[in-house]
């Protein structure tokens, strides 16, 4: 056994320690200037997330008038229908809303207002016309607010 240390051994531990330092902190570099230089999402980039947040929305109050009115005919197990279209307006509004409420907050509370109609009208039971006004109504709302047509 050695009472001193061999220089190779040294040298080559330094020489790893410096290597290994040096591509941790160019990392780290290379992270902070990639995520510096990301760029805000273009105005396009957001309306197209939008359209496709809406997407259950507007399929859903395309659906709202066919489905109520063949509950309201009697049709058995179309309620269920019904309901799920109501579920996919909401879940549509509710994936877009905070965009919706920094783009066009306006926009968002007529749009909320009118499937807020159209939801009373359909748990009051209304006349199928009416639910079919109401939806129409709010799928005019909703082509108004980005993403929406």
């Amino acid at each position: 056994m050695s009472l001193y240390n061999e220089a190779g051994r040294r040298r080559t531990r330094l020489t790893a320690g410096f290597v290994l330092a040096a591509l941790v902190l160019g990392a780290v570099a290379g992270f902070v200037v990639g995520r510096s230089s990301a760029g805000d999402p273009s105005a396009g980039d957001v309306v197209a997330r939008l359209r496709e947040a809406l997407a259950p929305a507007r399929s859903g109050l395309e659906l709202i008038p066919t489905e109520y009115s063949q509950v309201r005919g009697g049709a058995a197990g179309e309620s269920a229908a019904v309901r799920g279209a109501l579920d996919r307006i909401r879940s549509g509004l509710g994936a877009a809303r905070a965009d919706l409420r920094a783009l066009d907050p306006s926009g968002l509370q007529e749009l909320e207002a009118a499937v807020g109609q159209l939801e009373a009208a359909v748990g009051g039971s209304e006349p199928a016309a009416d639910v079919e006004r109401l939806a129409g109504e709010a799928a005019a709302a909703l082509r108004r607010v980005p993403g929406g047509s």
